[in-house]
């Protein structure tokens, strides 16, 4: 399965930029949470400012923030940005060491982002387990061990050392293009003939192509022409850049008042967890926001309006993994396409007992989203704001059980419920609602009340 996947792969390589072994070193410790596309978008100017470990040792705190922002989880990278520069200077001269064991020690660095540093600036061959390689050879069969060391030395021990750093990269490519976690796309494997796990993805290679991503994914519409800036999300033209109201949500959202959120946290206890993506983007008639209609045969709110996300699955990062994962999946946006600007507290959803995060992004809007998964999604609509925050569109819903809420009627859709209540938050702490009669109220329609009754039980 190797020798077919390195011939499949004959490219495949770190897909961080770097020059030196402490570029990579930062970008590796940036690359948490996010993707290495978005972080290379953040380091050119990250490098050019910072050179040496002793520029991070002396770096200014908020400067260094500002700069990794794009990358997520910002204020604990730039701690171990710093701590890291000091530990450099003090311990090893300012240089990056060669050994294992020597990088461990430094602060941000696991086994896993030493093994990287190893094999691709010192050419010390390692095995980088990440949550691709992990899933992978345990779909292969290769070993069923969890804990990542254990997987390491167990697949180590199946293939000589000089194959290991390139090994790692074969099976991270391919983690990340074809055999993706919750849908592989196995009607489009090399190894589908070989894979003891075929099957448990897509094997029509139609519908399978549909699910590849990066260079394997079929073409996007070519660029606009006019000059372009680059983002985590993608080349973005000026005028397709986030608005300052949605750009500076997060911050917003980190200076109000602390029970905004939190009454409506998750109860001690809850241990289902999911991710929404909240994806806006340049219309027409200005930014609009992308919006799905679940499947009319999901056992949990079939029919309701809803942001692209689902479940966040052990091999997901974290939340934003998670969203861009089910994102992609559901309405083909690819996550390299996606600005990245924040996450929110996690806010619990009563009927299905899950705690959701949502993420916070930006795109281009110059490719179509589309149905890629018709049991999970009905259709996808691209929601102008100007629409949602027209007075004429706004209500309030109400239900014999006693509920009440906003609701909104855009693009033949009843939006209410926990979605509504996100997007007339955003709205508000944007800065861009309009006053609206909250008397008008209209009931929840009989097909919704059946599901959302249902889904209490």
């Amino acid at each position: 399965m190797y020798r077919v996947l390195a011939d499949f792969y004959p490219y495949a390589h770190c897909e961080l930029d770097f020059d030196t072994p402490l570029q990579l070193l930062v970008a590796t410790i940036l690359s948490a949470q996010t993707t290495d596309v978005g972080v290379n978008q953040v380091t050119p100017e990250l490098f050019a400012r910072y050179p040496d470990a002793a520029s991070y040792a002396a770096a200014d705190r908020a400067e260094l923030e500002n700069l990794i922002r794009p990358t997520g989880f910002f204020r604990a990278k730039t701690d171990s940005l710093i701590k890291l520069g000091a530990a450099l200077e003090e311990r090893y001269g300012g240089e990056v060491p060669r050994r294992l064991t020597d990088l461990v020690t430094l602060p941000g660095v696991g086994r896993k982002t030493a093994n990287v540093v190893l094999g691709n600036a010192f050419g010390v061959p390692g095995i980088t387990v990440d949550t691709h390689f992990g899933r992978l050879v345990r779909r292969f069969g290769w070993t069923q061990e969890s804990d990542p060391v254990a997987v390491e030395h167990a697949i180590g021990a199946l293939f000589p050392k000089r194959d290991w750093t390139m090994l790692s990269h074969v099976l991270i490519f391919h983690g990340r293009r074809i055999c993706h976690a919750r849908k592989p796309a196995c009607g489009a494997c090399p190894v589908a003939g070989l894979c003891p796990s075929v099957g448990i993805g897509e094997l029509d290679p139609e519908r399978a192509k549909r699910l590849l991503r990066f260079e394997l994914a079929p073409l996007p519409p070519a660029p606009a022409a006019g000059p372009a800036r680059r983002v985590g999300g993608g080349t973005v033209t000026p005028d397709e850049s986030a608005p300052d109201w949605v750009r500076g949500l997060p911050a917003r959202v980190a200076e109000i008042s602390p029970d905004y959120f939190t009454r409506f946290a998750p109860p001690p206890g809850v241990t289902k967890r999911a991710a929404v993506l909240m994806l806006f983007g340049p219309g027409p008639d200005g930014p609009d926001l992308l919006l799905t209609e679940r499947g009319p045969h999901l056992r949990a709110h079939a029919g309701q309006v809803s942001f692209p996300g689902g479940r966040i699955d052990p091999e997901d990062t974290g939340p934003v993994a998670a969203a861009l994962r089910e994102t992609h999946e559901e309405v083909g946006i690819d996550p390299s396409w996606v600005e990245v600007l924040g996450e929110f507290p996690p806010l619990y959803l009563g009927p299905s007992s899950n705690a959701v995060t949502p993420v916070l992004g930006w795109w281009s809007g110059r490719h179509t989203p589309e149905v890629t998964s018709d049991f999970e999604v009905a259709r996808v609509v691209r929601v102008p704001v100007t629409d949602l925050v027209d007075p004429a569109n706004r209500f309030t819903v109400t239900t014999p059980v006693g509920y009440t809420g906003p609701g909104f009627d855009v693009a033949d859709l009843f939006v209410w419920g926990f979605t509504a209540g996100l997007i007339e938050s955003m709205l508000d702490l944007g800065g861009v609602a309009r006053a609206w009669d909250r008397g008008v109220q209209r009931p929840l329609p009989d097909d919704m009340l059946t599901v959302a009754l249902r889904s209490r039980r």
